[in-house]
């Protein structure tokens, strides 16, 4: 099936493209996620900015921008309603052949937007496009590591659905959600963001598309992800509970609603490697915070709080060597892209490059 665009003055012949946005309290960070929006070469139809009742200065700030920028659009909540509650208002709101839904928190790189459009341009098949993206440290700005770990192709390609399952199974999900811009039409008809699924309902529903019609990718880091524990998905999935209930569900919707498109066995394989890895997830978190304790009750990183960090450390080696003989099929992929995200941490892969924003054609400055 191919989606059909109308013209734009950006891209002539090629599907338009309507940008979203929710916002609580991120004030500080909008000149960032809003400027690099209208730096980018291509220029989407819209730009729709919600509000959700923040008590910081978002209002003024995004103001400042709706009063130079007359494609952009503020919508103001009264009341805080909720990421998801937002997401799937704007998803009514946008009236372009495709969609970008923006973190208030992010950042796009320039050439995001154009390179994007242009492979749907190219892929009318094809319900989204994804492409890679740096993670930052929130509080230090640091690098982390790029995503996905295991990109499914080292050059710009399209995926076609026959070959969407075998990737998936072979390389995990290499959809990155703020780079994923997709087609409208499609995403309506799939079932939009499924607001019980909390922060995986975008991965989830690009799934999705991505196995009915195909999806395009480029390996090229084109946004900057600031992973924070207070952020939205983090702070979702830290509690082990909740994050065990939404992988269940997303698990229950592959083996009933859209059991056509999820073989049973990745749907077993998919949820057993997702609750380990929320599981190793809150043990390694803990671990970390009973380090940190007894270090600081000792005063600080002495013998006696090296000697005892590194018990704890040791059983976690002995706890995930049991689960990786208990649960070998699962363990193996979550340690094999754990050791690549750790060696892109040590070995800073591309730690030197610029990521500073800046808008188009402004000179990188040397380090």
């Amino acid at each position: 099936m191919e989606f059909q665009g109308r013209d734009q003055a950006t891209m002539s012949n090629g599907p338009t493209l309507s940008v979203v946005m929710s916002n609580f309290n991120h004030a500080r960070y909008l000149p960032e996620s809003l400027g690099a929006i209208l730096a980018q070469s291509y220029r989407p139809m819209e730009i729709i900015v919600i509000d959700d009742g923040s008590t910081d200065d978002s209002v003024e700030v995004i103001g400042r921008f709706a009063r130079k920028e007359p494609r952009l659009r503020l919508i103001r909540n009264e009341r805080n309603q909720g990421v998801l509650a937002n997401v799937n208002r704007l998803l009514e709101l946008a009236s372009g052949d495709c969609l970008y839904v923006a973190a208030a928190d992010d950042r796009i790189l320039p050439g995001f937007l154009q390179r994007s459009m242009e492979m749907l341009a190219r892929h009318p098949q094809a319900a989204l496009c994804s492409a890679s993206a740096y993670m930052i440290d929130a509080a230090t700005n640091q690098r982390i590591f790029t995503l996905p770990v295991e990109p499914v192709s080292r050059r710009e390609a399209f995926i076609p659905p026959a070959q969407a399952m075998s990737r998936f199974r072979r390389h995990g999900s290499w959809l990155v959600g703020i780079t994923c811009i997709n087609r409208k039409e499609a995403l309506v008809k799939a079932g939009g963001f499924i607001p019980h699924l909390g922060p995986f309902c975008d991965e989830f529903i690009q799934m999705v598309l991505t196995l009915k019609h195909g999806a395009c990718f480029i390996p090229k880091p084109l946004a900057v992800w600031r992973w924070s524990s207070a952020g939205y998905a983090n702070s979702s999935a830290a509690v082990l509970e909740g994050s065990l209930q939404m992988w269940s569900s997303a698990a229950d919707l592959m083996r009933t609603t859209y059991a056509d498109l999820f073989p049973r066995s990745f749907v077993n394989a998919w949820e057993r490697e997702k609750r380990l890895h929320a599981q190793l997830s809150v043990v390694n978190k803990a671990q970390r915070q009973r380090i940190s304790t007894i270090q600081a009750g000792r005063g600080g990183p002495g013998v006696t709080a090296r000697v005892l960090g590194w018990a704890l450390r040791f059983r976690m080696v002995v706890f995930m060597i049991y689960l990786l003989v208990r649960f070998p099929w699962s363990m193996v992929p979550l340690l094999r892209r754990g050791l690549k995200a750790r060696l892109q941490r040590f070995t800073r892969e591309g730690a030197r490059d610029d990521l500073a924003w800046r808008p188009e054609g402004s000179p990188v400055p040397r380090p």
